[in-house]
């Protein structure tokens, strides 16, 4: 409950960006069409949570991955083949 406050800042902030992001326990994956823009939203998302919410990404496990054959979360298919994700934990 507390990490749904605390993270709604950053729900408004990528959203207002236009793209699409999923929350979840103490992960959130972020999806875009090309590998660039996941790069690029990969670096926005570490500078807004580690800068401006004092929060720490771990980069060891945060990284940029292409979607082979969809992606499931919690038995639910997010993407589609052809589509770039990142996930920040």
């Amino acid at each position: 409950m507390l990490a749904n406050v605390y993270l709604e800042k950053f729900d408004r902030e990528i959203g207002g960006r236009g793209v699409p992001a999923i929350r979840y326990a103490e992960g959130i994956v972020v999806l875009a069409k090309r590998e660039r823009t996941a790069e690029r939203q990969l670096k926005f998302s570490r500078k807004y949570l580690e800068g401006k919410l004092k929060l720490r990404m771990n980069m060891e496990k945060s990284r940029v991955a292409s979607v082979v054959a969809g992606f499931g979360i919690l038995t639910h298919t997010i993407a589609k083949k052809g589509s770039y994700i990142f996930r920040i934990i």
